[in-house]
C-alpha cells in the first residue's frame, strides 16, 4: 500500500531510519537486565539509563511521529551518553567517547541524507554505516561497564 502525501524517497528514508533504529536497539541493549543493579556506582546507573533511550529510539513510528520524534530520541541518546561520561570518568572514558563520537556521527549522516530518492543511495550507506559503528561502540561500552557492574 502506497502512503498517501510521502514522497517514494521520503518513504525509503523513513524505512531505512526505522532499520537503524532497530539496529541500534538490538546492538545497545543487554540482555542481563540486572547488571547495572548497584546503586553505589552511579555509572551503572547511567548505563541502565542509556539502554532505556536506546530502546526507546527503536520504538519511535517515524512515519506516524515524524522525524522530529527521531529527533528528540537521538536527543535522549546523547543526553544519557555525556550523563555516562560524566560519571563514569577515567574508568571507561574511552568507550563513552567512542559512543558518544558514533552517535553524533550518525546523527550527521540521518541529516545529510539527500531527500530526492536519486541521490539517497550514498547517503543511505552512509547511514547504515555510521549505525553500525553505534553498534559496535554500544557493545564495547557494554563489555566494559558491566564487568564493574556485577
Amino acid at each position: 500500500m502506497v502512503a498517501r502525501g510521502i514522497s517514494r524517497g521520503t518513504r525509503t528514508r523513513l524505512a531505512v531510519l526505522l532499520a537503524v533504529m532497530l539496529l541500534l536497539a538490538a546492538g545497545a541493549c543487554s540482555d542481563d537486565d540486572d547488571t547495572a543493579a548497584d546503586p553505589g556506582y552511579d555509572a551503572c546507573a547511567d548505563w541502565a539509563r542509556l539502554q532505556d533511550s536506546v530502546a526507546a529510539l527503536g520504538d519511535v513510528d517515524v512515519v506516524a511521529e515524524g522525524t522530529n520524534a527521531l529527533d528528540v530520541a537521538l536527543d535522549d541518546v546523547a543526553d544519557a551518553v555525556d550523563q555516562l561520561r560524566d560519571s563514569a570518568g577515567e574508568t571507561i572514558g574511552d568507550e563513552v567517547d567512542a559512543l558518544g563520537s558514533a552517535v553524533d556521527d550518525l546523527r550527521t549522516e540521518i541529516a545529510d541524507l539527500p531527500s530526492n530518492e536519486g541521490e539517497a543511495g550514498a547517503g543511505l550507506s552512509a547511514v547504515g554505516d555510521a549505525a553500525e559503528e553505534v553498534s559496535t561502540a554500544a557493545d564495547d561500552l557494554g563489555e566494559a561497564i558491566e564487568s564493574g557492574c556485577d
